[in-house]
């Protein structure tokens, strides 16, 4: 427990604030080890569920270099189990919870990476120097894969929901569009389509600028997967009138 001898009111507190200071060093991801920690990971099953036989090790791999933010970097020591008998394997399924199979980082990093670079418009340099204050060290390029990787699953998300989502807003009397686009100097833009009222995401896109050319194929994804909006919200970029007009009031 710490001591801190009678001294003016300034010493005292400064001196409160260096201990505290070491203390979250100390607890910070990036302070605990010494070396990235080995997780050992094995299904806690040991009988096969469809014959009752014991389970044997059919083979073990050592994954290196993940990382995530709630730990940092480590690796991770897999046994599969199996029945000899029945050919089924048996595996602990945390990790897969966490991360994709065969990639290292976790999806909260992924999730981390995409919020930082396109809402909050953070450029690639301090995402990096922010990751490396939790213990994980990636190249700025790697941080744009990401970048591209977060738009492609959040779309594919979008689709997974497309038709609970027309359900919803035919019940709702239909839906008014908000354009938006987000882009940082020269760097592609990732446009969004959401809905005004309700904040629900219907589509969104990295595109080369906000040129029409590339704005329209944006606007007829949405048109075809949820029919005509009720009315549009957008931004004053006069670049987003032509492929409205084309995309929503041609007969």
């Amino acid at each position: 427990m710490a001591c801190f001898k009678k001294s003016s009111g300034y010493k005292a507190l400064q001196a409160l604030r260096q201990h505290i200071d070491k203390l979250n060093m100390g607890l910070s991801p990036a302070h605990l080890f010494k070396q990235p920690p080995t997780i050992y990971l094995i299904s806690p099953k040991t009988i096969c569920h469809h014959c009752g036989k014991k389970l044997t090790i059919q083979k073990t791999s050592l994954r290196r270099n993940l990382y995530t933010l709630k730990i940092g970097i480590f690796h991770a020591h897999i046994t599969i189990l199996w029945c000899k008998p029945c050919g089924v394997t048996y595996s602990d399924e945390s990790l897969s919870e966490i991360m994709q199979v065969y990639k290292s980082e976790g999806f909260d990093v992924l999730v981390y990476v995409g919020k930082g670079l396109f809402v909050e418009c953070v450029n690639e340099a301090e995402i990096k120097r922010k990751l490396k204050e939790e213990n994980i060290s990636i190249s700025r390029r790697e941080i744009g894969k990401l970048g591209v990787k977060f738009v492609v699953y959040l779309s594919l998300a979008h689709q997974a929901c497309e038709a609970e989502l027309k359900k919803f807003m035919a019940k709702s009397g239909g839906y008014i569009l908000h354009l938006d686009g987000t882009v940082e100097g020269d760097s592609p833009h990732l446009m969004t389509g959401i809905t005004d009222i309700t904040k629900i995401v219907l589509n969104n896109v990295k595109i080369p600028s906000e040129n029409a050319d590339d704005i329209i194929p944006f606007l007829e994804k949405i048109k075809q997967a949820y029919g005509l909006p009720a009315g549009i919200v957008r931004d004053m970029v006069r670049s987003f009138l032509r492929p409205l007009k084309w995309c929503f009031l041609r007969f």
